[in-house]
């Protein structure tokens, strides 16, 4: 591709020869014609390409191209303003001299007449001595008007490109932690593969020695105390440029992205996004190890990790609008279980629940006096696997009523825990139709907040996921997958 810029250079040399045609006279006819014909084809190709690095620089958050696309729009306008000059819609009409009134100021021409003129006007008429190529200029006369509206429509489709790019970073704005997702998802498919398999030979090789199972955990955990990995991190982070440095370390590298946006190229973006999806494997790594010992709150939760993880998105959970009555925050529970995030074959479960609730709570009269509030309802439900009890058949009335209760709760909890753990949503293909899509109020991570307002840690919530998910030990425990 020749870049933007270029191709509408390309296009308006074009249009500069339609306009040095000769006006709306005879003799212009044919070139005009011809011309719009190899626009048809040149402008196809323009457009193409401008389509294709397009569509590059909206799907992205950075582009240091250096376009300016109000100029360039401007240049479209004006090929646009030519062609509707010089073309007269396509017609082949020429401007009389002797007109009295304006409807007489025009004459139409057919194909035939415009031939005649041409062998008339040019005494080497050797053109006409080819009869396949004649046909196929009098289809191109015959045809002028369609001619018009396809270059025409090819300038407009161009202009409303530019127009999008010009207006693109106003929308880029409103969909940064998109974006920002739907670039990391796609270098995850496609990069990531190669530099994944390299920094799992790397962390083998840092643990040498080291058997594949979790049998020797204790010579791992042993190896780490001894920072074998925080070395690694260290030796890593001696070969940081000075913006991946940044970018490692920011809070938000999806508006690091946006502030620098004309600064970095796209092959840069990757870079920085692969530096980082290094550190934060490496540190998950860290992570996973500190992660070994069992919860305090062991009734509940399956794992520390899943403990932690839980207890910082649980303040943004909590404070979800609809949960009209305080028992109904158990259908974040329910979420929890679904994740396999929590343990429902134990009763004693909902006593640390209501305990975790209260601690995210920021004021008094929102929590509960006592585990009772959730007990209650809790004890009502047949299954406490949720996704399988909307699908269950023979409940009772009341059964019915908590269901229709939590249902609303459940999905909103779920949809903000599914991208919390970059889980693809629905978790599970037995949903209602109603809640196979992502909620409409649930919370991007990068919006999750402690209960005084604050932010939480994204990097450290990453690495939470991290842990949970089962992606760390497939560098720990070297496997090929």
């Amino acid at each position: 591709m020749e870049g933007i810029t270029k191709n509408v250079e390309r296009v308006m040399n074009v249009i500069s020869l339609f306009a040095g045609c000769g006006g709306l006279n005879i003799d212009a006819l044919s070139p005009k014609v011809a011309l719009l014909h190899f626009c048809t084809k040149e402008f196809r190709k323009r457009s193409s390409d401008i389509q294709i690095e397009k569509d590059i620089i909206v799907n992205s958050i950075v582009d240091n191209n250096g376009y300016e696309y109000d100029v360039l729009d401007t240049d479209i306008q004006k090929a646009i303003k030519i062609l509707e000059r010089e073309g007269n819609e396509g017609k082949l009409k020429i401007e009389t001299d002797d007109w009295v009134c304006y409807n007489d100021r025009y004459r139409e021409w057919k194909s035939n007449e415009v031939i005649d003129n041409d062998n008339k006007a040019f005494k080497d008429n050797t053109f006409n001595k080819n009869p396949e190529v004649n046909k196929s200029h009098i289809t191109l006369l015959d045809n002028s008007d369609y001619l018009y509206n396809r270059v025409m429509d090819e300038l407009n489709s161009i202009h409303n490109m530019l127009v999008e790019l010009r207006n693109y970073e106003e929308v880029l704005i409103q969909e940064l932690d998109l974006k920002y997702d739907n670039i990391c998802k796609r270098y995850k498919e496609g990069k990531w593969k190669d530099a994944k398999y390299k920094l799992k030979l790397l962390i083998f090789e840092t643990l040498n020695g080291l058997e594949k199972t979790e049998d020797k955990k204790n010579a791992i955990e042993l190896l780490i105390k001894k920072n074998a990995i925080e070395l690694l991190i260290k030796k890593n982070r001696l070969n940081y440029s000075s913006t991946e440095k940044d970018f490692v370390a920011t809070d938000n590298p999806a508006l690091y992205l946006f502030k620098h946006r004309k600064e970095i190229s796209e092959d840069e973006m990757y870079s920085l996004i692969q530096a980082r999806f290094v550190e934060e494997t490496l540190e998950s790594i860290k992570t996973y190890f500190n992660l070994k010992d069992e919860s305090n709150y062991n009734l509940l939760f399956t794992d520390l990790a899943s403990c932690k993880f839980v207890t910082i998105i649980l303040p943004s959970l909590v404070e979800y609008d609809n949960f009209e009555n305080k028992y109904q925050r158990i259908s974040i529970l329910l979420a929890c279980h679904d994740l396999e995030l929590t343990k429902w074959d134990s009763n004693q479960c909902i006593s640390s629940f209501h305990q975790l609730v209260n601690e995210a709570l920021k004021y008094k009269e929102d929590k509960t006096s006592n585990a009772r509030t959730y007990q209650t309802y809790y004890s009502k439900l047949s299954e406490k696997r949720f996704h399988i009890l909307l699908n269950k058949d023979n409940i009772t009335s009341e059964e019915k009523n908590t269901i229709d209760n939590l249902r609303d709760g459940y999905h909103f909890a779920l949809s903000t825990l599914c991208l919390a753990l970059g889980k693809e949503y629905p978790p599970y293909t037995d949903l209602p139709s109603n809640m196979k899509k992502i909620h409409a109020a649930a919370i991007h991570p990068n919006k999750l907040h402690d209960k005084n307002g604050i932010l939480i840690n994204h990097k450290l919530l990453n690495r939470y996921r991290m842990v949970i998910n089962g992606d760390v030990k497939e560098y720990v425990y070297f496997n090929n997958n």
